[in-house]
């Protein structure tokens, strides 16, 4: 008898050990539950703040095609006033005009303006 009361206090004691290892093993299955939770919302926090910089940066990239094709169409306009200006520097050079003279004074002043 005295043999049947220490099995039954053995097997007490193991269904204790058993109960503790299955109550630690829930409360970390529920720890793991709740940091995987939070691992999902912050990547979907993630994935928002992606979207949002790939927004601004197809943003950024249109103003940017939109700035190079303004310089571009800036570039083709002063080519073309410039074929304009010798085109008509070619057309006067045809008339022979005298070169103007150009008076030039003393310390900032035309000589001519301090004669009478």
């Amino acid at each position: 008898m005295q043999a049947e009361l220490e099995k039954g206090a053995e097997h007490e004691e193991a269904i204790k050990q058993a109960v503790m290892v299955v109550n630690q093993f829930k409360a970390q299955q529920d720890k793991l539950q709740q940091e995987r939770d939070q691992a999902l919302r912050d990547l979907e926090a993630i994935k928002k703040q992606l979207v949002e910089i790939q927004l601004k940066n197809a943003e950024l990239e249109t103003n940017l095609l939109t700035r190079e094709s303004i310089c571009e169409d800036l570039r083709q306009e002063a080519f073309n006033l410039r074929q304009s200006f010798y085109r008509i520097a070619s057309e006067l050079d045809h008339y022979d005009f005298p070169a103007p003279v150009l008076k030039r004074g003393h310390r900032g002043g035309d000589e001519n303006e301090s004669s009478p």
